[in-house]
């Protein structure tokens, strides 16, 4: 899915596939399971609807206790829409290094009020906004790209234990790390420095033994020789890597120039899925991947 910049509103034509909303500007923020949770706010984003561009389906949402310019979202929600959660992480100073963290969550447990969290962490920290992935939720549990105080600012990831109620600090892999993410229920990072992709495997289990494996190493350069319009920013190593696949961990999606590829580490397959330089795309776009579960018993559930 593609949708505004944060810059730019852009209007939804009549034939979009998200006209049923009703509202001519929607911002995609977050997508699961075939459902998107959307909002018709750019800056300061109150009004929510979880919704299905398949069946048409649409949740209203509550709206939250507190506003903010800059909000980052987790969004959770099973194949039939009835079990979904949402997490605003609220950022009152986007840049500036503090202790606290205000986060509302929302349920289908308690579909009709968002609960507020005022949380401190142990060490100074910012959030990291230069991620495209938003928020990530596993049970209970969230995931925030951070910036944390110590010697010197260390990425991090802040860790949300809404049944404790505590906000944790993991550290990630020394390299540099691209890009944060979750896929098939697995917390992934990932790196491409001159061509070298890796990829870590976050290993947690709840019990305060949070560590990272490295799952793939492999030189990403030599895999696009096929394709002349990305050899030589592979060379420089400017590939992007924007998106883990949701549903299948061994898949990325990268962005070159105007083009938009996916990459399978298994078998070493580089696809181009979307050229933005034969359709005249000047805009900034942000990249939510989007997955429906077209095979399974929700096709049989009365929506």
């Amino acid at each position: 899915m593609i949708c505004s910049s944060n810059d730019v509103a852009f209007p939804i034509p009549e034939d979009f596939s998200l006209s049923y909303l009703g509202n001519p500007v929607v911002h995609v923020v977050g997508s699961s399971n075939g459902y998107l949770l959307s909002s018709h706010e750019q800056e300061c984003p109150m009004s929510y609807v979880i919704s299905s561009p398949i069946t048409k389906q649409q949740i209203i949402l509550p709206i939250p206790n507190k506003t903010s310019k800059i909000v980052c979202h987790g969004f959770q929600c099973d194949a039939y829409g009835k079990h979904y959660k949402i997490v605003r992480t609220i950022s009152l100073r986007p840049l500036a290094l503090n202790t606290g963290l205000t986060v509302e969550v929302l349920s289908s447990d308690m579909p009709n009020q968002w609960k507020l969290f005022i949380l401190t962490c142990p060490f100074r920290f910012s959030l990291n906004f230069s991620f495209r992935s938003t928020t990530m939720i596993r049970n209970d549990v969230a995931y925030l790209p951070a910036f944390v105080e110590q010697a010197t600012l260390e990425p991090c990831l802040l860790i949300f234990d809404q049944s404790k109620e505590i906000l944790e600090v993991v550290e990630v892999p020394k390299e540099r790390c691209n890009l944060f993410g979750m896929s098939d229920g697995l917390i992934l990072c990932a790196s491409n420095e001159l061509g070298q992709l890796k990829i870590w495997l976050l290993n947690d289990k709840g019990d305060a033994k949070r560590e990272w494996f490295l799952k793939h190493n492999v030189g990403l350069g030599s895999k696009v020789e096929n394709y002349f319009e990305c050899t030589k920013d592979a060379d420089e190593g400017i590939i992007e890597l924007i998106a883990f696949h949701p549903m299948n961990p061994r898949v990325l999606f990268i962005a070159c120039a105007q083009n938009i590829y996916q990459y399978n580490v298994s078998d070493s397959r580089f696809e181009l899925i979307c050229d933005f330089t034969k359709k005249d795309w000047n805009r900034v776009y942000t990249f939510i991947p989007y997955t429906s579960p077209l095979i399974g018993p929700q096709l049989f559930c009365d929506h």
